[in-house]
């Protein structure tokens, strides 16, 4: 199951940088549903007769015949900070970049195409009690891409026998950097994020540092805030929790394999009996918690403390039961018609199996830009509250699967904060703060886009705008100015609208006056209609001059 979703994780990073160089790759999408996955991909114009790159035979062979693809891999190789390396386990290796295994192709229709991507990136140093680790245990694309030397995709296995002692060496100290150096200032930032963050936020931005969730024990190891303590232990819970249910899901799956009704129903009976005996009250719940410590030690190292450990604690005292009640059913792909008030559930309970896709960031990405441009142009309030959740949610599919996306940050903080717009009181304050994180990571990624600058200017001025006094920051205007001036220091106009909308609130007309001439004449200034009805310009739509800008 794992390779599944690692050759999804190739794809996302080849995609990100192997396409500008020419290289195509089919669709793909891992589908999960009553606790099995199946891989779907596209059909692609290749067959045996068109390998150039890599091993479709474990090695035996390696092709780099083709110069084309010899450099579009290199390329790959310099962005992914992947190592050239001679490859293959017979005498005539080859010196490629990726793993050995890896196949590229000059396809039918005389483009390239890349496949097998599962091991596209190295693995942490093996431990012997994990067997066939090096296969799946893999680091992930954001440490390997910030590591100071190019790492081995094929360290630690026979593909990469030639100058392995050197190679290994490398990726040694890569994963010794991870634990001693990214972990521990990792939990250490999150001393400094906002109490009140959500786990999915915590698992972006543990991506982000380059850190795999397998280490999220490890993680908790260093966090002494005790709410992200048990925010933590919630989400290792219900991560543990789902393999065990879905280890039973598969069984049952197995021996009901040509009745589809009767394998729903022994599976919906399953879940009903787990889920009572994860929050029931009844003794089989008490030694279901304490049995369950060893699964979870074994799947997240660390993730108990001295005392959680010992035999007479109970780990339900340091979980936030019903915030799992919720995400295991999120984690497992069910759906239950009842709350946690309601233990002990019937199979009445039980709604649905719930099918979950994960697909190549392209994907959600197009369906979140879609329907936040579909909500911009709808008049209708509710279908526009509807279309922005849902650029919500994709664009947070987008950021699992590529969290250092600068853009779909920005993206995201704009969707949010237009979200904000359509709400009041309380819950337009939290949309508006939490468009604002996303757009300062975004400039921390990528501090000179010009887009982004803007495009926070202009919120930080609706913020300005439609919040109360008491809750506002008195520099915000300032910061608004700031940017939108970094931002015309870039290209010409792009943020002359936003400084006359500054300059309007803050009572300098002739400021105005310049500011839209400028935009006018860059091409920046929107249509009339636009400019009568922004409450920015209230003070001034009135006067004879503003007629000229409609």
């Amino acid at each position: 199951m794992k390779v599944a979703c690692h050759e999804l994780k190739g794809h996302t990073a080849l995609v990100s940088c192997g396409m500008v160089h020419g290289l195509k790759l089919g669709l793909m999408t891992v589908i999960e549903y009553q606790g099995s996955k199946l891989s779907a991909v596209s059909v692609l114009p290749i067959s045996r007769d068109t390998l150039v790159y890599g091993s479709a035979d474990a090695g035996n062979v390696v092709y780099s015949s083709l110069e084309a693809m010899n450099d579009v891999m290199h390329q790959c190789g310099k962005v992914l900070n992947l190592k050239g390396h001679l490859a293959g386990i017979g005498e005539d290796k080859k010196f490629i970049y990726g793993p050995c295994d890896l196949e590229g192709h000059l396809g039918h229709d005389g483009r390239l195409y890349a496949i097998d991507l599962a091991r596209l990136f190295p693995p942490e140093t093996p431990k012997q009690s994990i067997k066939g680790g090096f296969l799946y245990r893999l680091l992930r694309p954001e440490l390997v891409r910030q590591f100071p030397k190019p790492l081995s995709s094929d360290a630690f296995t026979m593909f990469g026998a030639h100058d392995a002692e050197k190679h290994d060496a490398e990726v040694r100290q890569a994963t010794e950097f991870l634990h001693s150096h990214v972990i521990p200032e990792f939990a250490s930032s999150l001393a400094n994020e906002n109490p009140n963050i959500c786990i999915s936020d915590i698992l972006i931005k543990m991506h982000r540092a380059g850190i795999n969730i397998r280490f999220l024990g490890e993680v908790r190891s260093y966090v002494t805030d005790l709410d992200q303590r048990k925010t933590l232990l919630t989400e290792i819970c219900a991560r543990a929790f789902k393999n065990e249910i879905r280890k039973k899901l598969r069984d049952s799956t197995q021996k009901q394999a040509e009745d589809c009704v009767a394998q729903t129903a022994v599976c919906t009976r399953l879940c009903v009996n787990f889920f009572n005996t994860i929050f029931g009250d009844k003794p089989i719940s008490k030694t279901f918690w304490h049995a369950i410590k060893r699964a979870i030690l074994q799947r997240f190292v660390q993730s108990l403390s001295d005392t959680e450990l010992q035999r007479d604690f109970d780990l339900r005292k340091h979980v936030h039961m019903e915030m799992l009640f919720y995400r295991l059913q999120n984690a497992l792909g069910v759906s239950f018609d009842a709350g946690i008030g309601d233990i002990p559930l019937s199979v009445s309970h039980f709604k649905e199996f719930v099918v979950k896709a994960k697909q190549m960031y392209t994907v959600p990405r197009i369906e979140a830009d879609t329907a936040a441009e579909l909500a911009r142009t709808t008049k209708n309030h509710s279908e526009a509250k509807r279309l922005l959740s849902l650029a919500r949610e994709n664009y947070r599919s987008v950021l699992e699967l590529k969290p250092d996306d600068h853009i779909v940050l920005s993206n995201l903080g704009m969707v949010l904060a237009e979200s904000a717009m359509l709400e009041e009181g309380r819950e337009r304050e939290e949309l508006f703060a939490k468009a604002n994180r996303k757009f300062e990571w975004s400039l921390k990624l990528h501090g000179d886009d010009p887009h982004t600058l803007v495009m926070w200017s202009d919120v930080l001025v609706n913020q300005v705008i439609l919040l109360e006094d008491n809750v506002l920051d008195p520099t915000m205007l300032d910061h608004a100015l700031e940017m939108s001036l970094k931002a015309e220091s870039f290209v010409s106009g792009i943020g002359a609208l936003t400084m006359a909308r500054v300059a309007a609130l803050q009572g300098h007309e002739k400021l105005v006056q310049k500011c839209l001439r400028h935009a006018s004449t860059t091409k920046n200034l929107p249509g009339a209609e636009a400019l009568l009805h922004d409450p920015a310009f209230s003070r001034v739509k009135n006067a004879t001059w503003f007629s000229s800008f409609l």
